[in-house]
């Protein structure tokens, strides 16, 4: 088999090796005359290109996202949150539906005047003219620029916050940001409008009803105060009659009762020095008494004479025995100033039990009365429960316009 590579023999002996075929020369006039014959082709696919590069500017033009947030008023997601973190959720997320309605967006496609700008409603240039169909040429532009508006924005909310963030993207920044700061404005004054459109019906649907609820609370409290004037159960100071007169009284019998007790006690140790034959001379109410004092400083002075005259007089003189006779005189009058105050100890200790039963029957008649008192009392609390029942209502109903009109 012949290799390809093989040699040959050449005549006169030499062996021949083949040599490699020569290269034609590269040549550049040829290749101009091509070119130039093909240049409507590569005219057409330039053209091309260019146009497609046209279009497709046009189709995807540049865009720019400008943002701003809104904060969702916290009350009312406190308030919806109390059925827990996924209701705080729901809620946010009406908020977002409410900033994306048509009515947010058509106020603010009127506020920036969209329906005049070539992106969002007016189409102009070749493009809309040739491509666009014949529905589209149709649509209104304000239509349109609502329709574009709601494509170019995104509404979101910040995770674990009540913040929304409100991005629109168009093809200037600075229109970006008008038309963001927009939608964030319109839906501001909307709410705003809503709350004080709401609170005005409430203000309005409350007034007749406060003003009924107001004189059936002002009548209730009138039937109170008469139900207590006619039956005497409130004193000036505001206080029942009855509870006042059972406190006083108690009070009273108390004190009596400590009263008698002491001046018992001590009639009854009057009682046992006379039995046994005691002076009294060690009693309390002897040793404070001033007239006693007197009488006993008197007869120590008198006792003193004595001694000093009985060392130099007769036993029988005249003077001596004046001296004793007035000696005795004021042991006689300390002994009855003694007995006046064991006899006036026995008179305190039975005035002061007489008051103290007297105040016992006073105290068991009023706490009779106090049965027919209680019996009045409660058709008080009943006409007073009712007080308290318009109140309550009164003061929720107060409540709620105070919500509406915050």
């Amino acid at each position: 088999m012949n290799s390809p590579n093989a040699s040959a023999v050449a005549p006169g002996g030499h062996q021949a090796f083949d040599q490699p075929a020569a290269r034609p020369a590269l040549n550049l006039s040829a290749a101009r005359a091509k070119l130039w014959n093909g240049k409507s082709t590569i005219l057409a696919f330039a053209c091309l290109a260019a146009l497609l590069a046209t279009v497709y500017s046009l189709l995807n033009p540049p865009k720019y996202e400008a943002s701003a947030r809104v904060l969702v008023d916290p009350r009312a997601a406190e308030q919806t949150a109390k059925g827990g973190g996924e209701a705080a959720g729901s809620m946010v997320e009406s908020q977002i539906q409410v900033i994306m309605s048509e009515g947010v967006l058509a106020h603010v496609v009127k506020a920036e005047n969209l329906a005049l700008d070539p992106e969002f409603g007016v189409k102009t240039g070749l493009f809309s003219m040739f491509f666009a169909s014949g529905s589209q040429r149709k649509v209104a532009p304000e239509q349109r620029a609502l329709r574009m508006l709601a494509n170019a924005l995104d509404v979101a909310r910040v995770p674990g916050s009540y913040v929304v963030d409100v991005s629109v993207s168009t093809r200037s920044p600075q229109k970006s940001a008008r038309i963001a700061q927009s939608v964030v404005s319109t839906y501001v004054n909307a709410e705003r409008e809503a709350k004080e459109s709401a609170a005005g019906k409430a203000a309005s649907s409350f007034a007749s009803r406060m003003d009924k609820l107001r004189g059936e609370l002002k009548a209730a409290e009138d039937a109170v105060e008469k139900f207590k004037a006619d039956n005497k159960l409130v004193d000036a100071a505001g206080r029942l009659v009855s509870d006042r007169q059972l406190s006083q009284l108690s009070a009273e019998l108390a004190a009596a009762r400590a009263r008698a007790a002491q001046s018992r006690t001590k009639f009854e140790q009057i009682e046992r020095f006379q039995r046994a034959g005691t002076s009294l001379d060690t009693l309390a109410d002897a040793i404070q008494s001033e007239i006693i004092t007197q009488l006993r400083v008197r007869l120590a002075s008198l006792r003193a004479r004595m001694v000093a005259r009985e060392a130099v007089l007769h036993p029988d003189n005249p003077e001596l025995r004046q001296l004793r006779d007035q000696a005795a005189s004021l042991g006689r009058q300390i002994n009855v100033e003694l007995d006046r105050i064991a006899s006036s100890s026995k008179s305190e200790a039975v005035r002061l039990q007489t008051n103290v039963l007297d105040l016992e029957r006073e105290l068991q008649k009023r706490t009779g009365d106090s049965v027919k008192t209680n019996k009045s009392l409660v058709r008080l609390r009943e006409l007073e429960r009712d007080v308290e029942a318009n109140k309550a209502v009164y003061d929720a109903l107060l409540a709620k316009a105070g919500e509406l009109g915050g």
